[in-house]
């Protein structure tokens, strides 16, 4: 009568190969990487298309900027969230 070794966890992991050997593991690799590069492009691309911040009181003089500006601190609070 002969003896057979009974399969540890541990030869199982060694018969199993590497991770990236794996025909599913390799193929779920291949799509986070793709749809995370499509991703970055897509937000690279809506990026670049938002306008840029200017001014909106140009070509005022000094003191007509610090009136305006005054115009938007001397304004009350007012929170929104409240009923």
């Amino acid at each position: 009568m002969s003896v057979v070794p009974a399969n540890t966890a541990q030869d199982r992991l060694k018969n199993l190969g590497r991770l990236q050997d794996i025909p599913i593991v390799r193929q779920l690799g291949v799509l986070a990487v793709t749809a995370a590069a499509i991703a970055l492009g897509l937000w690279l691309f809506f990026w670049t298309q938002k306008p840029d911040y200017v001014p909106v009181f140009a070509g005022l003089d000094a003191k007509s900027t610090t009136e305006a500006s005054e115009l938007w601190t001397d304004q009350p609070f007012v929170d929104i969230r409240t009923p």
